[in-house]
């Protein structure tokens, strides 16, 4: 998009320019699809939020963002029985849930002959 901020396209540095730091765009849309182009056009993909009187817009751009965790109409809620954790360059597996204990697994199949 040509009105494409920088924040939209670059992770902002945090403390000393090393590490990134939260960053929040708020941009108002009419057009679903310019939001999605501007939202899904980032390489991160931590959390997105969509605010709108519609549900059913709002249901179907969530299902469209490419984020790990999706807001509809609230912001920052969690339970600790839901995964949580982004895609692209926002992170790598999932916290929270049995989701997250698959890091620290590993599936292992042991076979035996048992005498007859």
């Amino acid at each position: 998009m040509k009105d494409r901020p920088l924040c939209a396209s670059e992770h902002p540095a945090g403390v000393g320019g090393c590490h990134p730091a939260p960053a929040l765009l708020v941009k108002g849309r009419h057009a679903p699809v310019g939001a999605l182009e501007l939202a899904n056009g980032t390489p991160y993909g931590l959390a997105a939020a969509v605010w709108t009187r519609d549900s059913a817009k709002a249901f179907a751009l969530g299902q469209k963002l490419r984020a790990g965790v999706v807001w509809l109409n609230c912001f920052n809620e969690f339970d600790d029985a839901a995964p949580f954790g982004g895609v692209k360059q926002s992170g790598w597996g999932r916290d929270l849930s049995p989701h997250a204990l698959e890091q620290y697994t590993q599936v292992k199949t042991v076979w035996t002959k048992l005498p007859e």
